[in-house]
């Protein structure tokens, strides 16, 4: 309950909006409608700064407010009606980024505003066509006692203090339940995550975030699949709210980062581990970082794969993942390194293995090592070493033939073996023969189109 404390107003770090034009020119005697979310017990003045004029091409680099009047704390942009395109500010804070278009503005018929925290970077991109007029204001935080000035609400790291507390209450047999307790009173209907106001929001996502982000990294055999299906349905949701894509964009870093220690691990249920679905949990993951178009953790995912090939292996699945997914990078934005990257990987693996055809047999000798070295074994090891014999008859007694074949199978000998039954013992036949050969043969040939079908992506991808 403390470290929740500290979320004590709500996380928004820029406003915006456009309003009707209902006078020529603006008289601003305060904030009026517009608000920032510093409690009701903040009284807030603007202050006039300038009038900027934006030409064709004209733009602002990312840049922080210095703190031009005594307990500044926010900046304050209206602009006139005149028609443009273009010259979007952006305003980030704490890795997220909050994009305003002006669009009532730039139609001519409208006024637009944006507020934000004095202390957050801002850009203006350059203006595209026609002429901006903006009135920028300074705004200041009435004096009172004990009031320092305010910056823009920053909560990662309460989020950080409460999954550590999150994680201890959930390891500890002991915990009983929790409960919060809301500011405001809501109907039955309106208690929902987005209905929330105030601080009761904030609290609420501050607390899912931490619960979404410890239920991540509690990486398991049996929750990984569960974990990015969860994953791919938070990324996939179709609206463009900033909120949830950049939660979705920490929750992505979140697991390539449970997912790399899961790797690094081995334990004792290295059999359940074995069992893994690799290729259905790549295509989850692949399809949720490119839904939100998180190319850092897509990237590290794709190398973390690459460089663990024994666990995710280049044909089962790194291209099963690629060639299902083919349909959906086709459809790539210009700028995504992450998956041109991926398939040049692969390409160049498979260039590799394709460089010299293999060669068949010109003799009968074979691969000789086998996993056991016990009497009947070393006969064997020395008959597949033999360049000219292609048979042998070893008369056994059915324990030591049942070994032979056995090892045979396991070590995957290029031999068939059978039992002649006559006599006592019976005995064992084995006759050489090229399955490895055949087997090297079909890689190669997979291998040959795969890399045809790689290089043709490859060519459709980076036409983009």
């Amino acid at each position: 309950m403390q470290a929740l404390a500290e979320v004590d107003r709500p996380s928004d770090f820029c406003t915006s909006g456009d309003l009707p034009l209902t006078m020529p020119g603006l008289v601003v005697e305060g904030l009026g409608t517009l608000h920032l979310p510093l409690g009701e017990s903040c009284k807030l003045t603007a202050h006039l700064y300038k009038l900027l004029v934006y030409e064709t091409g004209s733009f602002f680099l990312p840049h922080r407010d210095g703190e031009k009047l005594d307990r500044m704390v926010a900046t304050l942009v209206v602009v006139l009606p005149s028609v443009h395109e273009g010259g979007a500010l952006i305003v980030s804070h704490d890795g997220h980024q909050h994009e305003v278009t002006f669009s009532g503005a730039a139609s001519g018929y409208e006024l637009s505003y944006a507020a934000f925290y004095a202390d957050c970077q801002h850009e203006v991109k350059p203006l595209e066509s026609g002429y901006r007029l903006c009135l920028t204001y300074n705004v200041t935080l009435a004096k009172s006692r004990g009031k320092k000035g305010i910056t823009a609400p920053s909560y990662e790291s309460v989020v950080g203090k409460i999954s550590a507390l999150m994680t201890s209450w959930r390891n500890n047999p002991d915990s009983q339940k929790l409960a919060i307790l809301l500011d405001h009173r809501y109907t039955r209907d309106g208690l929902s995550l987005g209905a929330l106001k105030g601080v009761d929001r904030s609290q609420a996502e501050v607390l899912f975030e931490a619960d979404l982000l410890v239920m991540i990294a509690a990486a398991k055999v049996g929750t990984l699949i569960r974990n990015a299906e969860l994953l791919r349905l938070l990324c996939r949701t179709r609206d463009k709210n900033a909120e949830r894509l950049e939660l979705c964009a920490r929750l992505c870093e979140g697991y390539v980062e449970a997912l790399v220690t899961f790797d690094s691990q081995q334990g004792d249920d290295d059999w359940k581990i074995q069992q893994l679905d690799r290729a259905a949990l790549l295509t989850l993951l692949v399809e949720a970082m490119l839904s939100i178009e998180a190319q850092s953790p897509l990237t590290r995912l794709i190398d973390h794969a690459l460089n663990h090939r024994n666990s995710y292996k280049l044909n089962d699945v790194h291209l099963a993942v690629i060639f299902t997914l083919e349909p959906r990078f086709e459809k790539l934005a210009a700028y995504n390194e992450a998956v041109p990257y991926w398939l040049a990987a692969c390409r160049q693996l498979l260039q590799e293995r394709t460089t010299k055809p293999p060669k068949k047999p010109t003799d009968y000798r074979r691969v000789d090592k086998l996993s056991c070295t016990c009497v009947d074994c070393r006969v064997l090891c020395q008959f597949l070493m033999n360049l000219e014999q292609r048979e042998i008859r070893m008369r056994l007694n059915k324990e030591r033939r049942r070994h032979l074949h056995d090892v045979i199978s396991s070590d995957r000998c290029d031999l068939t073996h059978v039992t002649e039954r006559s006599g006592r013992p019976y005995t064992l036949v084995c006759t050489k023969t090229t399955a490895s050969y055949g087997r090297a043969s079909n890689i190669y040939e997979r291998d040959l189109k795969s890399l045809a079908r790689i290089m043709d992506m490859e060519k459709r991808v980076l036409a983009k």
